[in-house]
């Protein structure tokens, strides 16, 4: 009950980081991140597909899942950080203004162009 067996999971992972065992602590590893991933899953699905049932997890099984998830990414980022998941970006990382400068002139709302009161230099 509450996830108890990824909690021991967690700490035996962080023993073998300590510890050097990298064969251990990699499979140790991608098991947790394994069945995290699928619980996190089966409550997404039950949240959405079956609401009724939702309640039972929704306050316990569910957050302390997530919150497990953030340590084991922790703990991926102290001992092993070539592990941690690449951030993607869609599209440039910069943001272009391709706007032209305003003319001055504003629009009302019949469609009419107003002076702006504006005076040329």
């Amino acid at each position: 009950r509450y996830n108890s067996h990824n909690q021991t999971g967690l700490l035996y992972l962080e023993a073998c980081y300590k510890s050097g065992k990298a064969e251990l602590e990699e499979k140790i590893r991608l098991s947790l991140h394994k069945d995290l991933e699928q619980q996190q899953q089966y409550y997404n699905y039950i949240r959405d597909s079956r609401p009724e049932f939702y309640g039972g997890f929704e306050r316990s099984e569910a957050p302390i899942n997530e919150i497990m998830l953030e340590v084991l990414s922790l703990i991926e980022k102290k001992y092993a950080p070539q592990v941690q998941t690449k951030t993607t970006t869609e599209g440039p990382t910069t943001i272009t203004n391709s706007l032209k400068p305003d003319s001055g002139q504003k629009i009302d709302n019949g469609g009419l162009k107003i002076d702006s009161g504006k005076k040329p230099n």
